[in-house]
């Protein structure tokens, strides 16, 4: 009896340093994935933020220009009303002019 109860016991540490080795392996398979989602999570969010800095210039530049555009036919405007009429040629707004326009808006 003192055998069987020795080999039982044998049994039972076997199946306990299986169950511990699974359960390390188990750990570090989690882990490994909790790691991999940070890291794709990261790249995702890097990815967001520069997609959502290409929308801010291009949306600025898209300003720029609008804003260039309506300082432009509104000089055009203002010659036809001080009646320079259509002999005066269109001239580049200047950036203070586009500013001005801004501030005015």
């Amino acid at each position: 009896e003192a055998a069987s109860f020795d080999v039982l016991q044998e049994r039972l540490r076997h199946q306990a340093e299986e169950l511990d080795i699974q359960s390390k392996q188990q750990k570090q398979h989690l882990m490994d994935e909790l790691q991999e989602a940070t890291a794709f999570s990261a790249k995702q969010q890097e990815l967001l933020v520069a997609a959502a800095s290409r929308a801010k210039v291009a949306a600025s530049q898209e300003l720029e220009q609008a804003l260039a555009e309506l300082a432009a036919e509104r000089q055009l405007a203002l010659s036809k009303e001080s009646g320079w009429g259509d002999d005066i040629a269109l001239t580049e707004t200047t950036p203070a002019e586009v500013e001005a326009l801004k501030e005015e808006l």
